[in-house]
């Protein structure tokens, strides 16, 4: 290991990057290359706190997450947001993926799962709260700007503030063993910090937001160190689907950097690039771990965003509430826990990534496009004249009760001008019925996605295609008026 004096600290902590050369080098000293345009923007926002502002993207932006049905509480304070429109059915999409992913991840690890959940209301008396809260209050920052206070009949109370500590307390009260273990508790955990309103945007930075973690319980920080490098793998798999331009954030102790070398030259070889470390020399990072894993992507602004997260403790942390198994010989020892947000960070920011990804998309292609299983609406039906309408809801309802996400447009309006509506952007397919057409043989079929323009399909042969689709195992409803003359809100 070759690690070259950092001239310069930033915070509490310092910055360095880890090549494939197994070198470590201080931000400060670090060359970039002519490649590592996400790295050095990564390092400027992190380290130097810069941050790139595009204002004509920003608005595009958020039209389309208004468009979506995200839009902020009018009832609440800055930073809570209410759903609307589509916005219902791409959460509940995004939260069955997640677990689908984590469920599948769990299944290949052989780590026994359950799905639990807690309250969001914490007493701020109970012994295990109260020492996380004296953390916090000596660390700044570190779950937002500050807590979520309630007073309730003169009593104190916080809202919940963290992902595990609802996983972690049903932990505690099951009688842990060696044998038992490793144990994986999965939860979308409703979480409030409050952000600084300067900083606050509608999905990717918010007050309220829910979180799929999974945490997995075991006997030794090794044992963690080693299921976190396939987490680690699973992750990746899950953003080379969506983005190939990512970077890695590694914070992690001195010794951890000095005692588990190696791991971080692993996590290096398999993204092929160059990662940023911020090492603590404290014993711990500020939250508790020896190691936190952040999985940025860039957005259409060119900031990056975190979409997901791979943590390591050793137990010791207030954090971990005192969780202890009991060994062979009925010794009780602290736990290791492996902390995952994955396949993406809170749900919210989920919807935010993929909103986005479709205004990139539409710059280079000049249509917007969604993973088919996120798509709020998977398939349109166009009429071409009122004679055609009866045909049209036929197939609508036949292709509703296969568990597609099918509307139809049956407005009294000119074709040309249906065709020219604008969410037809992101709505993978879309079909032309004609009068005649009574047994569905010559459906006319649109997916600019996948440059089909006019295509004359049967029925079944659209069925075949559609159930083809990757995420057919993900079953959300349409939560709005399937007939868009019905629809009150925001018609196209």
């Amino acid at each position: 290991m070759s690690i070259r004096k950092s001239k310069k600290s930033h915070s509490d902590k310092k910055y360095y990057i880890l090549d494939s050369s197994s070198t470590v080098t201080p931000v400060d000293d670090y060359k970039f290359d002519k490649t590592e345009v996400c790295l050095k923007s990564l390092v400027d926002s992190e380290c130097f706190l810069k941050n790139h502002k595009f204002k004509d993207r920003e608005t595009k932006l958020n039209k389309m997450i208004n468009e979506m049905g995200f839009e902020w509480d009018p009832l609440s304070e800055p930073g809570h947001m209410r759903q609307i429109q589509h916005a219902t059915t791409v959460m509940e999409a995004i939260e069955k993926y997640s677990w689908l992913v984590v469920k599948e991840f769990s299944d290949d690890q052989d780590i026994p799962l359950y799905k639990v959940g807690g309250g969001e209301l914490l007493d701020v008396n109970v012994p295990e709260v109260k020492k996380q809260i004296a953390i916090i209050s000596k660390n700044p920052g570190l779950y937002g700007l500050n807590q979520y206070d309630v007073v309730i009949n003169k009593k104190n109370r916080i809202l919940r503030y963290n992902a595990c500590m609802q996983k972690l307390s049903i932990a505690k009260g099951i009688n842990l063993h060696d044998k038992g273990l490793p144990i994986g508790f999965f939860e979308i955990s409703k979480s409030y910090r409050f952000e600084e309103e300067k900083e606050l945007q509608l999905c990717k930075r918010v007050r309220s937001f829910s979180i799929p973690e999974l945490d997995v319980i075991n006997a030794d920080i090794m044992s963690s160190i080693k299921i976190a490098l396939a987490a680690h793998t699973k992750i990746l798999n899950e953003i080379e689907k969506f983005d190939p331009e990512y970077e890695l954030l590694c914070s992690m102790t001195q010794d951890f950097l000095k005692e588990n070398f190696d791991f971080l030259k692993t996590i290096v070889k398999s993204i092929n690039k160059p990662i940023l470390l911020a090492v603590y020399e404290d014993v711990r990072c500020k939250d508790g771990v020896k190691i936190d894993i952040e999985y940025k992507v860039f957005d259409s602004l060119k900031s990056p965003v975190e979409i997901a997260t791979c943590l390591v403790d050793d137990g010791s942390s207030e954090f971990s509430l005192d969780l202890k198994f009991k060994t062979k010989g009925g010794i009780k020892k602290p736990v290791s826990i492996l902390h995952v947000v994955f396949p993406f960070s809170s749900i919210e920011r989920s919807a935010y990534f993929f909103i986005d990804r479709a205004i990139k998309k539409e710059t280079r292609t000049g249509f917007r496009s969604f993973p088919f299983w996120v798509a709020p609406i998977q398939a349109r039906i166009i009429t071409r004249d009122d004679d055609s309408l009866e045909n049209a809801k036929k197939l609508e309802k036949e292709l509703n009760s296969l568990d597609f996400r099918v509307d139809l447009d049956d407005r009294k309006i000119n074709y040309n001008v249906k065709k020219k509506a604008g969410d037809l952007k992101w709505i993978p397919y879309v079909i032309t019925i004609n009068k005649k057409d009574k047994d569905f043989q010559n459906l006319i079929v649109e997916n600019e996605a996948k440059e089909i323009t006019g295509k004359i399909m049967r029925k079944n042969d659209l069925i075949k295609e559609m159930k083809a689709e990757d995420g057919r195992d993900i079953i959300v409803p349409c939560y709005i008026p399937i007939l868009l003359s019905k629809r009150l809100i925001s018609n196209p």
